[in-house]
């Protein structure tokens, strides 16, 4: 059951797209199989993607997603997932820039992250 979480996440990550509606992806079952089986860095991928990451490719309105990010960026802090707090942090500017709540508005800077503070050898090429 360990593994579940992360065949969910590739799946509709990296499969389902290519075969269905984007919003058809559902990263809810991964994020609760993650989660019982302790499989606590595929849960949070699961729960930043569907919370976060596919709202906004999927053009849904910013302010929800924004509202979500507070509490996800909580969530992986408790949980000790750097990483995923900063994919949070990054994804969470870029609405602050969309939004026009920050001055800048073309470089991912402000009052939610610097994008060069940010550790992007902890991030990796992922990004």
């Amino acid at each position: 059951k360990f593994g579940e979480a992360s065949t969910i996440f590739v799946t509709n990550k990296f499969i389902f797209p290519w075969k269905m509606p984007l919003p058809q992806c559902n990263f809810k079952d991964g994020y609760r199989s993650g989660v019982k089986s302790g499989n606590v860095e595929m849960a949070m991928w699961c729960h930043v993607n569907g919370t976060i990451l596919i709202p906004i490719l999927l053009g849904n309105p910013l302010c929800p997603i924004k509202t979500k990010c507070s509490s996800t960026l909580a969530l992986c802090e408790e949980l000790k997932q750097e990483l995923h707090g900063t994919f949070v942090k990054m994804n969470w500017q870029l609405l602050f820039n969309l939004m026009a709540l920050d001055d800048e508005t073309t470089i991912l800077s402000g009052s939610v992250c610097r994008l060069r503070e940010l550790d992007m050898e902890a991030v990796g090429t992922d990004f």
